[in-house]
């Protein structure tokens, strides 16, 4: 039943998004997002099943949203954020840092990926954001180290239905990369727990990553583990103190190298 929604949807969305009115495509979306809610709910499925509800469900909203005709949702500009990859291929990612005030580390993804694939930004530029759609499952997989699967899934699906994810999170904007290393660095710091050292390093890669992302994300960032650092009851802390990982530098690598990131950026602020 769900793979024969989807691929209506799918039909009327690609094939007649703009000759079928609006209200009929929003309602066969949002019949496609209560089915799997209701599944999980009603039966006990697996998690590789949940894995793939949450991938899919997302997936198809966000490639109609993409898609050149748009098909009448609301709120998204590609044309608008994509003119940063013509400013891109002309001036390269350090004019764009330090024109935008952003912070590099999604224009240096862009260019490592140009550079090894030799494609125009321009083409995958429109696509390349989607990766943010792996955001529900992560934080269904940290959800779950909390909370019974079911309320984990529930959760994750919430995630799912925010507007944004469709209208901002896909854009082509430094703000998608931050939105997915968060997510990321919460999962490690929680697997540390269950795999010890080898999570450590995967929380220093992605708090680096996440603070040299996003200046409001990358501040989050650095608040919350100062926060969750001065939290001497957190069972994260007693395990990592049992194994002898230093939280405190986790924290002080963040932060050291936002304020570095900010003393850099921030004079681009003024002109923004």
């Amino acid at each position: 039943m769900y793979s024969l929604l989807y691929a209506v949807s799918a039909l009327v969305g690609f094939q007649h998004g703009s000759s079928v009115p609006t209200v009929t495509l929003y309602l066969l979306l949002g019949t496609l997002f209560v089915f799997p809610t209701a599944l999980v709910l009603r039966h006990n499925t697996p998690i590789s099943i949940n894995v793939a509800l949450l991938i899919a469900t997302p997936l198809l909203p966000a490639l109609l949203v993409v898609d050149p005709l748009e098909v009448g949702f609301y709120g998204y500009d590609p044309y608008r954020t994509l003119q940063t990859t013509v400013e891109f291929r002309e001036h390269g990612p350090l004019w764009i840092a330090g024109k935008r005030a952003s912070w590099p580390a999604f224009y240096a993804l862009v260019w490592i990926i140009k550079f090894l694939t030799g494609g125009e930004i321009s083409s995958f530029g429109r696509f390349l954001p989607l990766f943010t759609l792996i955001v529900p499952t992560m934080l269904y997989a940290f959800a779950r180290k909390l909370i019974d699967d079911d309320s984990a899934f529930l959760v994750a699906m919430g995630l799912v239905g925010v507007r944004t994810l469709f209208t901002f999170e896909i854009k082509f904007i430094d703000e998608s990369l931050a939105f997915v290393l968060f997510f990321a660095l919460l999962l490690s710091l929680r697997l540390i727990a269950s795999d010890g050292r080898p999570a450590k390093y995967l929380c220093y890669l992605f708090a680096t990553a996440t603070v040299l992302a996003h200046h409001y994300i990358g501040f989050l960032t650095v608040f919350l583990l100062v926060l969750w650092d001065l939290t001497d009851s957190d069972k994260l802390q007693t395990v990592m103190k049992q194994k002898k990982i230093p939280f405190s530098g986790i924290t002080a690598l963040s932060g050291g190298l936002f304020v570095g990131m900010f003393l850099v950026i921030a004079p681009s602020f003024c002109f923004v």
